[in-house]
């Protein structure tokens, strides 16, 4: 369970002989507008969202006893690799959100430095705040309340009767479009559709050969979302997150 006031990155929190100090989060990233000269001032042309990076200011915490011997210095370096430097969960503190975000610095500490003050840089791969708390919902229309455009669901298929087809189809501001996959589906088969992966379960093991060729994964657009179980037995779930700009 997450505590309110902690650092977590991967799931696990900032080590405890780390004291943060100051962290600063800016609102967006890096914004570029390019303009056209014309006869009367400029014209606005277009957008362009930059880098967004998190810094957390640290200290450590004296009267540690060895506080930053080797031990030490090898679980911050183990702790700031996350999800093996791939994007990772981080959680700031008293924040109901987390980004997808690597670390793009490394302090410089030294052995039995009990004064090291040093910066922690996270860049924010996707700059869209996703809320921690993950809807499960058996209802087939799902609004989606979000102000970022699009959200991947995460589809469960519990199946009610044997069958050997199922499809699933979905209607949205942006996507009419279904899933159809063929097996012999077995009474209480459970299938999972991860849209953000692109991968299929049943029973925790990988089958992507059950997806037919003219499927197409989806997301969830802001607003109304409303599924249609066309084929097969079984009972649905979608699973999903509020994302925010």
């Amino acid at each position: 369970m997450l505590q309110l006031y902690k650092l977590y990155y991967n799931e696990k929190p900032i080590p405890d002989f780390v004291i943060i100090t100051k962290i600063e989060e800016p609102l967006i990233g890096d914004i570029t507008n390019t303009v056209i000269s014309s006869n009367y001032g400029s014209k606005y042309k277009k957008t362009e969202f930059g880098t967004k990076i998190v810094k957390v200011y640290c200290t450590v915490k004296k009267g540690f006893k060895m506080l930053m011997d080797i031990n030490k210095i090898t679980e911050l370096n183990e702790w700031l690799k996350g999800d093996n430097w791939k994007a990772t969960k981080l959680v700031l503190p008293g924040r109901d959100y987390y980004y997808e975000a690597i670390v793009n610095n490394a302090p410089d500490l030294e052995p039995n430095n009990y004064t090291a003050n040093f910066e922690i840089d996270f860049l924010i791969l996707n700059p869209d705040r996703i809320n921690l708390i993950e809807y499960e919902s058996s209802n087939m229309k799902i609004n989606y309340m979000g102000t970022s455009e699009e959200v991947y669901p995460t589809i469960i298929l519990k199946v009610t009767n044997a069958c050997s087809e199922l499809k699933l189809s979905v209607s949205n501001s942006k996507y009419n479009n279904y899933i159809r996959l063929k097996h012999n589906f077995l009474t209480d088969d459970e299938i999972i559709i991860d849209m953000k992966t692109k991968k299929i379960t049943v029973n925790n093991i990988v089958k992507m050969q059950i997806l037919t060729l003219d499927s197409r994964f989806h997301k969830l657009a802001k607003g109304e979302n409303i599924y249609t179980l066309n084929t097969g037995n079984a009972d649905v779930k979608i699973k999903y997150r509020n994302r925010y700009i």
